[in-house]
């Protein structure tokens, strides 16, 4: 298979997981932005203090449709690999789909969320109120290694789940 046929429709569904992500974040963060608070940069949660029992509970009922939409979305992007394949794609062909899904998002993340808008931008209806001045928004160096965890987590579970997949794909026949 051509590696564009491969990367072209990864960096779709990378695409749309990092709008729909948006829509989410940004939903959810004018609804309650504290339940985002674990994300924020050090100082930031040193100086806010202690996140809410309510706002932990609303941040894990948010990341139920999250990890579904994720779980969906991959899956799909498996599932077309395997169509436009006609058959058995192979493991590096579903490797390179899952990474490259997965890693469009974590860049989006990195480039337009974290540094654009929280870092940069700081737009108060996003952020918890009064915290828009703090110091500590801007470690620009604390997003780049949530960036690079991150990274190394999306090629640990692309490696898994492509060798699950592509076993799966021998075992069936």
């Amino acid at each position: 298979m051509p590696i564009a046929d491969i990367l072209g429709p990864a960096l779709f569904y990378g695409a749309l997981i990092s709008l729909v992500m948006s829509a989410i974040i940004f939903i959810s963060m004018r609804w309650n932005p504290e339940m985002w608070m674990h994300d924020a940069p050090p100082k930031i949660r040193e100086r806010y203090g202690p996140v809410s029992d309510h706002s932990k509970r609303e941040g894990r009922l948010v990341a139920i449709p999250i990890l579904l939409f994720f779980g969906a979305i991959l899956v799909y992007a498996v599932v077309d690999l395997h169509q436009r394949a006609g058959g058995r794609p192979g493991f590096w062909a579903i490797f390179l789909t899952l990474f490259v899904t997965l890693q469009t998002f974590n860049l989006f993340d990195l480039l337009v969320l974290d540094w654009l808008i929280f870092a940069t931008l700081k737009p108060a209806a996003v952020m918890i109120s009064g915290t828009e001045t703090w110091d500590g928004w801007a470690d620009y160096g604390f997003y780049w290694r949530g960036f690079l965890k991150g990274a190394a987590g999306i090629a640990v579970a692309s490696v898994v789940l492509a060798g699950i997949v592509a076993l799966i794909g021998m075992l069936a026949g």
